[in-house]
């Protein structure tokens, strides 16, 4: 692998005028992580405005900025890279922070940087508090299962946005945590009223509605007692369609709802 000042290059590109940029490692340096602008002529690189770093996430961070900020202000376009090809995301509702970004399995983040402040993303519309590199392009799913169900606007202070999450990180993984977003849309105005709701709820683990029939009239007797020799003569999928069409109840993957 090529080296520079002592420094493995991990990564490297070459734009189509000659001029490119590189990451490299050297972990008996005191600055362990560095990138490099060059200029390449006649196959030999010149690396030159070197930034160093402790931390590998920032040296990631500043190689990807300088790479597409130059793709952008000059419209070069790549001719060889080396190395892994990042696809980067921006964490605009929050701090990148446990449990707040995608993590599957087979596509873990490469790295992460949190901005000081909550600030403009450049050249774009939307302001950022972080930002986060994959291997992989993530999924609408992946990417829309850790949106926040809440507004975050500019004035709001980061202890309001850390309880709000703190609220959601308690419920998650749970019935009414994975069927949230469809539960604020179906009775709520918005994420604040439904906390404020949240435990006036009721959960029943049921498939359906003949299901959640049958659990009502047999388990909680909202009918009376009936005599176990005529439960099973009740149509529970009829009386369960007539559950279906409330507006009380709602039908999710995780089971059913019930707000009043």
């Amino acid at each position: 692998m090529e080296n520079n000042q002592g420094y493995v290059i991990r990564q490297s590109v070459l734009f189509d005028n000659g001029r490119g940029f590189a990451m490299g490692e050297n972990f008996k340096a005191p600055n362990p992580f560095v990138t490099w602008q060059f200029t390449q002529e006649g196959g030999k690189r010149d690396y030159y405005w070197g930034h160093y770093f402790n931390e590998e996430c920032e040296a990631i961070g500043d190689y990807n900025r300088r790479v597409f900020s130059y793709e952008k202000q000059y419209g070069v376009s790549r001719l060889e890279t080396s190395g892994p090809d990042f696809f980067k995301y921006y964490s605009t509702q929050r701090p990148v922070d446990i449990a707040t970004y995608p993590r599957p399995k087979d596509n873990l983040p490469v790295a992460h940087l949190n901005y000081n402040t909550r600030q403009p993303v450049e050249g774009e519309s939307f302001r950022a508090w972080g930002e986060l590199w994959y291997l992989h392009p993530l999924t609408e799913k992946q990417i829309a299962d850790y949106e926040l169900p809440f507004e975050v606007h500019s004035e709001m202070p980061l202890w309001e946005i850390n309880v709000k999450c703190r609220i959601v990180q308690e419920i998650e993984g749970t019935p009414i945590g994975n069927e949230m977003k469809s539960i604020i849309q179906r009775w709520f105005y918005g994420f604040d009223e439904f906390i404020d709701h949240k435990d006036e709820i009721r959960y029943y683990d049921v498939a359906d509605g003949a299901a959640l029939a049958e659990y009502l009239i047999c388990e909680e007797c909202i009918f009376g007692e009936i005599p176990h020799e005529l439960q099973k003569h009740i149509d529970y999928r009829s009386y369960g369609n007539e559950l279906e069409m409330q507006d009380r109840y709602l039908f999710t993957p995780s089971g059913v709802f019930c707000y009043q």
